[in-house]
């Protein structure tokens, strides 16, 4: 799981920096057309589930589930988005698992969009962070490969134990009864 948590900050980071650039190439509206269609692809190339850009209050700009995007996300006390209360662009990326309807689980990681010099024109200079960018993993894998190991590390125990009671059963015979045997033979011509 470390080596995934790892992978996916790696991952946000690239992803955030990829997008801010594009939104300080400006464009208005459109813009965030682009940035949608942009979430698309990298969610293809990184296996993400799901991409959203988030302003600094949760409104879903864009993202790569166009049904969500100009929806509003709570991010101050929720637990479905880590870190996003933190003012602190310097606190992220962030990640937290989160449970899905299905009672899968995934990986989500919030990154903050810093509010860069190049945004002042458009944005308040003074927040240190001017949204959040949250991607969606899929743990399901993960969670396959942890179940198929217990089950197999079970197994396993389970077979050294059957091979220790065989063996233990055949050194009882073959140690003590042969003198039990012994004893009752002798007992016997007595």
């Amino acid at each position: 799981f470390e080596r995934h948590d790892r992978d996916a900050h790696r991952i946000a980071t690239v992803i955030t920096s990829d997008l801010v650039q594009r939104m300080l190439a400006g464009g208005g509206a459109a813009v965030w057309e682009g940035i949608s269609a942009e979430s698309t692809q990298l969610g293809k190339v990184t296996e993400a589930l799901r991409i959203l850009v988030l302003s600094s209050d949760g409104l879903v700009k864009a993202g790569s589930d166009p049904v969500i995007v100009g929806t509003r996300i709570e991010v101050k006390a929720n637990p479905d988005c880590p870190g996003c209360d933190s003012a602190r662009a310097e606190d992220f990326p962030i990640a937290g698992t989160v449970a899905t309807p299905g009672g899968g689980r995934r990986l989500r990681v919030v990154n903050a969009i810093p509010n860069l010099p190049g945004c002042h024109a458009c944005h308040d200079a003074t927040k240190p962070v001017r949204g959040y960018l949250s991607i969606d993993f899929d743990l399901s894998s993960l969670d396959r490969t942890v179940k198929e190991r217990r089950t197999s590390m079970v197994m396993v125990g389970l077979t050294a134990c059957l091979v220790l009671m065989t063996l233990m059963a055949l050194l009882f015979r073959r140690l003590a009864m042969r003198s039990i045997n012994a004893l009752i033979l002798g007992v016997e011509r007595l």
